[in-house]
């Protein structure tokens, strides 16, 4: 099996370890934008800025995971950098693919989108064919991604759509809501700064999936993924960002009575009024087999355990 994985961050790093741990001998070429993979024995590594061609044409993928992207939503700021780094990298990708003659040796191509695409508020799980409702430069971006994946399908590439929703993990940076809570609360645990913690909007509710679990989620799909259909990936329940705080506040000997919690709703996104539950319907992805493993409280205690070694 030969796998080629475009794009080097959060996901792709652990996807790699994945990888690696059900099979040795997978083949794993990785094309990386800014950081290479620090584990990287038996991975051969080309920066994105190398040519393109002669590295498809060189290592002759049969899979290929599309994981490029800025999924921080506060970092897409203007239409041109969003666009660029969420959709126009991945969609040039594609061309040079549909353009060589290894496209043959091609079985399967995961493109990976975002939840953002959905953007409006439901009450009930989100599937699939739900309408998009850009709500965000991100989410906009992602939708363009998906258009250009669709082109792509049209024209005979092997592709499967993934709409990924919350993933959380160890690696994750500190900058998004889980990672950032679970930093900072073990920081005021270990009394290194004041017990008072500054958060966003506690009111929006998520889907949180681990990373472990988006990991197999996506081996599942080059194994059983239908070519041409989108496929929800998330854990199919939800979580208020309220509750979830105050969640990993009870794993920590950190007391709620004597801890200040401020909260300033600016720090959010102001598409939060269209966005404010963001639940996946997972049924598609459960009909291939895919049921995950790790619950959010077993992710809360790798991630405090983490951050209690690492502050």
């Amino acid at each position: 099996m030969k796998v080629l994985i475009y794009g080097s961050g959060f996901i792709a790093q652990n996807l790699i370890k994945y990888l690696k741990v059900i099979d040795r001998d997978i083949q794993i070429t990785l094309l990386y934008n800014k950081h290479k993979v620090i584990e990287a024995e038996g991975i051969t590594q080309y920066s994105m800025k190398s040519e393109i061609d002669d590295i498809l044409l060189k290592e002759k993928p049969e899979y290929i995971v599309i994981l490029q992207g800025n999924s921080f939503v506060a970092n897409n700021i203007n239409i041109k950098s969003s666009t660029y780094d969420n959709m126009l990298n991945s969609a040039i990708f594609l061309e040079k693919i549909y353009g060589l003659e290894v496209k043959k040796n091609i079985k399967k191509i995961i493109v990976v989108g975002s939840a953002s695409e959905y953007g409006k508020f439901y009450d009930i799980p989100i599937k699939e064919d739900f309408t998009l409702h850009p709500t965000s430069l991100y989410g906009l971006s992602k939708i363009f991604l998906y258009n250009s994946s669709m082109y792509f399908i049209e024209r005979g590439l092997p592709i499967i759509y993934v709409r990924q929703f919350n993933t959380i993990g160890i690696g994750q940076r500190d900058d998004f809501v889980f990672s950032s809570f679970s930093k900072n609360i073990i920081k005021i645990e270990k009394k290194i700064v004041e017990p008072i913690l500054k958060v966003g909007d506690l009111m929006q509710e998520r889907d949180f999936l681990d990373v472990r679990d988006t990991c197999f989620a996506y081996f599942l799909l080059l194994k059983k993924g239908v070519v041409g259909e989108t496929y929800n990936v998330g854990s199919g329940n939800y979580i208020s960002i309220k509750n979830l705080l105050y969640t990993i506040i009870k794993k920590t000997n950190v007391s709620v009575k004597d801890l200040k919690i401020v909260e300033n709703k600016n720090l959010f996104s102001k598409e939060v009024s269209l966005s404010k539950r963001l639940h996946a319907d997972i049924s598609k992805l459960e009909n291939l087999g895919f049921k995950p493993k790790y619950k959010l409280k077993d992710t809360i205690c790798d991630i405090l355990e983490y951050w209690r070694k690492n502050v």
